[in-house]
This record gives C-alpha cells, sequence and structure tokens, in this order.
C-alpha cells in the first residue's frame, strides 16, 4: 500500500514503511489510527473478526517486517542517489495495526513516501521524477524479496 504522510505541523519529514504488528512507537500508533479512521470510513476492513485476524497475519508478520526493511532500505537508498542525503530522511522500518494490512494473506507493507504537509517533499511528491525513482525502487524492493526466496 503506497501512501502519503501528513501531520499537523510542516516539520515532520521522512520516508517510513511499516508491516502490521503492534506499532513499534507512539508516532507509528498516531500514523495507525489516522490511516484506520480513513479505511473504516471507506468501509475497508468491515467483517474481519479481530482473532480471524490475528491467525492470519501469525505467520507473515516476519515475512512483512522483513520487506518493510527491504522496501525502506531501497527507496532511501535509490531516492538518496539522485537527490543526495540531506534531502531525503529515513525514518525507518516501523509496526504498526493498519487495517489495509490486516486481512492480507502474503507479506504486505505500507509505505509512507514523504509528508505532503511538508513544503520540501509535497514539491518532490507532484515531481513525476521522484514518482518514478520511488515506484522503481519500491518495485526493486520486491524482486529482491523475491529472490532471496525466505
Amino acid at each position: 500500500s503506497i501512501h502519503v504522510n501528513a501531520e499537523p505541523g510542516p516539520t515532520a519529514w521522512g520516508l517510513e514503511t511499516y508491516a502490521l504488528d503492534t506499532a513499534s512507537d507512539a508516532g507509528a500508533a498516531r500514523v495507525a489510527a489516522r490511516e484506520n479512521t480513513l479505511a473504516r470510513q471507506l468501509g475497508a476492513g468491515e467483517g474481519t473478526e479481530p482473532l480471524l485476524a490475528r491467525l492470519l497475519v501469525t505467520g507473515m508478520n516476519h515475512l512483512s517486517r522483513d520487506l518493510a526493511a527491504e522496501v525502506q532500505s531501497h527507496a532511501v537508498r535509490r531516492l538518496r542517489d539522485a537527490y543526495g542525503p540531506a534531502p531525503i530522511r529515513d525514518l525507518g522500518p516501523k509496526t504498526a495495526l493498519f487495517t489495509v494490512l490486516v486481512a492480507t494473506r502474503m507479506p504486505a507493507v505500507l509505505f509512507e513516501s514523504g509528508f505532503l504537509t511538508n513544503a520540501e517533499e509535497e514539491r518532490r511528491l507532484r515531481s513525476p521524477q521522484y514518482q518514478r525513482l520511488t515506484a522503481a525502487s519500491l518495485a526493486e524492493a520486491v524482486l529482491a524479496f523475491l529472490d532471496r526466496g525466505e
């Protein structure tokens, strides 16, 4: 799931990738709460029983964490190659309880490609070059993950 992030103020910036699990920190819990509210408004996740969801994701958690690390490292590396290290902040792979990831039966992650509420990142997010590089880095990460064959 590919997203853009937001915060109430304009100072937050960076890339982060989430796997499904309990929130790794307070910021992850805030992002998940905001995304889950929107998902519920759109009807996503309806009918998912909490126990069933836990059973479905138990075997995928470690694979999703590995995929999140792969996605995060590929995106950061590829974007830093193009834009330099200073404007691309690595917020790291994290975990949170995202509705959009609950009912998956495969490794799944939620990628936050930058903060729309940060003026500099918002300009990059609108750039076709940034969009192409980000998409290419995600595809490369998935291929690298699959090539490992875990």
